[in-house]
């Protein structure tokens, strides 16, 4: 064991540095789709959970379930919310440095290793509650299992299997993940193994598979009458219309030219680096990369959500996480190479230029993380500030905006004042429905048509939702103007102001 460690001291100290850099940008603030989840594994141990429910988020059990231990045992907190995605983080890393050891010198693997853990997008999402870096995770998990199930004299069938489970947990998470099917089928189309290895790998991989899905299958049969429940459910909102969001296919390029104020940093251009020195240089290590990363690339630039018909994928940042891994790794690759060649191979000289250039990748990715630490931890404390004003009286109702602030102040109380607020339909429909969530004190301004109707109350506005509401599209956008009622924009003189909190009023009527 301790010549192991130190044989792998290097290594261990970037795990260490990129656990510290996570922990460092964990804050208290939940986001909406995490709080739909934290909700999830909250009625789990309520015992009210069910999956027979069109609410899609309800069928992503791999990024929940998890959770809901933790919440068992130390209670609804950001840390216990946040803890999954962070081992999911941790873990993609220590795979990393198991097959880049495998196909690299350390050197390659020191720079992957530090590429990834310094990745401004994946170090903030290690701890966002959301199906991106679970799916990224699991992805990894499967392409590491698979190359070193056959990186032996005999396939090794554990590996193998766990290959096939690892890909199943992933498309459970998102069906974006049968995107990784392409990989089996090039890496066996290109590597070519004797049937006598190929066939048992196949069918160990795909008995992994079906260890998760038809146990799943059964329960679903179980719970909603259907065991294809589930894909019915997700495949409907993917076959959605098609949104503009879609057809920005010049988003991710221009992630390249603006690294200080988005939160990919630097990291695309070292994925640029990577994919287009592997198509000029290949060699054996980079031909797995590629056929690992450019599949995935290829179709979140062009691919559709919908086998019926063409409806470009929606574009956002954090779908990007899947790529953080084998790209890399393949800019670690190149730019060790190239460095080398420009140094003549002097391994002084060459250590100080890879060292200098991550200095400057580590001081780009640290503008970043620093700033969304900033943003989060303030809006944090602005939802703990609101709490604290609302808990000071109990029995007083509290009166919001829109579904979607009270829904994530939910969260902020614990869920004591009612977890059931998000049950599927559009935000007209659970905004327009009558209380009774368990006997919370949560309810919306819209089911008073008037402001003399209010009864005694708190009323919570977020500037943020007005602002959108005046400057958004009013079909297509999040926020709507019919949701919120005109009397609340500007508040009634009669409305008494107690105090701001980040972008939320608070007020005190009757």
């Amino acid at each position: 064991m301790k010549e192991w460690v130190r044989e792998h001291r290097i290594i261990l100290a970037i795990l260490g540095g990129a656990l510290l850099y996570r922990c460092f940008a964990l804050t208290g603030d939940m986001l909406f789709d995490p709080v739909v989840y934290a909700q999830n594994a909250f009625n789990l141990l309520e015992g009210t959970f069910t999956l027979d429910t069109t609410a899609w988020f309800s069928h992503r059990l791999t990024v929940f379930l998890p959770v809901a231990p933790l919440y068992a045992a130390f209670g609804v907190h950001p840390w216990t919310s946040k803890l999954w995605p962070l081992l999911c983080s941790m873990a993609q890393l220590g795979l990393a440095a198991a097959l880049g050891l495998r196909l690299f010198e350390r050197r390659v693997v020191w720079v992957g290793l530090v590429l990834a853990a310094l990745a401004p997008l994946d170090v903030v999402y290690a701890t966002v509650l959301n199906p991106d870096i679970v799916i990224s995770t699991f992805l990894t998990a499967a392409v590491v299992c698979w190359i070193l199930g056959y990186e032996s004299p005999h396939p090794r069938r554990v590996l193998l299997f766990a290959s096939g489970v690892c890909l199943a947990l992933a498309i459970v998470t998102r069906l974006f993940g049968v995107i990784l099917v392409p990989f089996y089928l090039l890496w066996i189309l290109w590597k070519r193994p004797a049937w006598r290895d190929l066939w048992p790998g196949v069918l160990w991989g795909a008995a992994g598979v079906l260890a998760v899905l038809v146990p799943l299958a059964l329960v679903y049969l179980w719970q909603t009458g259907d065991a294809a429940y589930r894909l019915g459910v997700v495949s409907g909102r993917y076959g959605e219309g098609a949104k503009s969001e879609g057809t920005r296919f010049w988003y991710y390029p221009s992630l390249l030219l603006h690294p200080r104020f988005t939160i990919t940093g630097l990291a695309p251009a070292a994925f640029g680096l990577g994919v287009l020195g592997a198509l000029v240089r290949p060699n054996r290590p980079r031909w797995i990369l590629l056929a690992w990363g450019l599949p995935i690339l290829l179709y979140l630039q062009f691919g559709s959500m919908s086998t019926h018909a063409y409806i470009p994928i929606l574009k956002r940042e954090r779908f990007l996480l899947p790529l953080t891994i084998p790209l890399c790794l393949l800019a670690a690759s190149i730019s060790v190479a190239a460095v080398r060649c420009l140094t003549r191979g002097r391994r002084r000289l060459t250590g100080v230029v890879l060292g200098l250039g991550l200095l400057g990748y580590a001081a780009g990715s640290w503008i970043v993380v620093d700033r969304e630490r900033a943003l989060g931890a303030w809006r944090a404390r602005a939802f703990g500030d609101v709490v604290a004003v609302l808990e000071a009286e109990p029995d007083r109702p509290v009166l919001f905006d829109h579904w979607r602030t009270r829904y994530r102040f939910s969260y902020y109380f614990g869920f004591r004042e009612g977890a059931d607020f998000y049950r599927g339909g559009t935000d007209a429909d659970r905004i327009r429905r009558p209380g009774g969530f368990g006997g919370s004190r949560l309810g919306y301004l819209a089911w008073y048509p008037r402001a003399d109707l209010l009864p005694p109350c708190f009323v919570v506005l977020d500037d943020d939702v007005s602002r959108q509401i005046e400057a958004g599209d009013s079909i297509t956008g999040t926020y709507r103007s019919g949701d919120v009622p005109a009397y609340a924009s500007p508040p009634p003189p009669g409305w008494q102001r107690i105090g701001r909190y980040g972008t939320f009023e608070v007020y005190r009527v009757g």
